[in-house]
């Protein structure tokens, strides 16, 4: 078991208790470690790393792993996924994330929309304490990555700032609370 910001990563042996061995599916071992989260009232992260090679998993073609993590996001609520990997566009197209037929779809669409969503709320919100904080990002978001670029956009759009200003606001959006 190894500790790193936070998470445990560790390895799960399953084993089948009963009286009649049967084949154990990728389903059976996800209901599994939702119930282990459910127990320890944690949600389990499953990450594949070079999860192109995931095309290879199952008979069907690749289509078994996709079919599994839909069932299990709609279904299982303990469970989450991160899938990296070095061939980008093939995870892509593994997951089917233009294709609206795949199971996965709507999944990675509803995620989509809440995370424009969250965004969206957090933007309002910081709005809301300071104009200023709006500004900065939009100016780092169009690249503008020097101190003095930064205060150049933000006094034009919205009137001169003090240095003690611009640094309080910058710390403040650097420690993540707007």
């Amino acid at each position: 078991s190894s500790q790193e910001r936070g998470a445990r990563t560790f390895c799960v042996e399953y084993r089948w208790r009963g009286n009649k061995p049967r084949e154990t599916t990728f389903v059976d071992l996800l209901e599994f470690l939702n119930s282990l989260g459910r127990k320890a009232g944690k949600k389990v992260i499953i990450a594949f790393d070079e999860a192109q090679y995931l095309r290879f998993y199952g008979p069907r073609g690749g289509k078994e792993l996709p079919a599994a993590i839909a069932y299990a996001y709609d279904s299982i609520e303990n469970l989450g996924f991160v899938f990296t990997g070095s061939e980008v566009g093939f995870l892509h197209d593994f997951l089917g994330l233009n294709d609206y037929s795949s199971l996965l779809y709507r999944t990675f669409d509803m995620t989509m929309r809440k995370a424009r969503s969250l965004v969206r709320e957090e933007l309002l919100e910081l709005g809301k304490r300071s104009g200023r904080y709006s500004l900065i990002l939009h100016a780092v978001a169009m690249r503008l990555t020097s101190w003095s670029t930064i205060k150049e956009y933000v006094e034009a759009k919205a009137g001169p700032v003090t240095n003690a200003r611009l640094s309080e606001l910058l710390r403040t959006l650097k420690r993540g609370g707007g």
